[in-house]
């Protein structure tokens, strides 16, 4: 048993002459826009509500996406000795105390 609330008695008697197609267009409405489903109390009524059906047309294929694997194995690797830059300085030091002889 499904149950509907209805603003006047014009949109009910405008609902009972043609329930399916406006339940098909709530169903469409719901489908192109998820977050009202909620709001229209239809969450457990309809039964393509499931996010991966979102995701397809009315021609079952895939909106938006590709038809090849979602996800791939790569790999990186950071080199264990980095080459010498060419920009080194000869004078520098890390040594605490080599640096307080030298301002001394």
């Amino acid at each position: 048993g499904m149950a509907f609330t209805f603003a006047g008695v014009e949109e009910m008697k405008a609902f009972c002459q043609e329930p399916d197609k406006i339940l098909i267009r709530i169903s469409r409405l719901v489908r192109a826009k998820p977050h009202l489903a909620h709001l229209l109390c239809v969450q457990d009524t309809i039964i393509a509500f499931a996010i991966p059906n979102f995701l397809l047309s009315e021609e079952g294929m895939l909106i938006g996406g590709s038809s090849g694997p979602s996800s791939r194995d790569v790999g990186t690797q950071t080199p264990t000795h980095f080459l010498p830059d060419r920009n080194i300085d000869p004078k520098y030091t890390w040594n605490e105390w080599e640096l307080r002889r030298h301002a001394v």
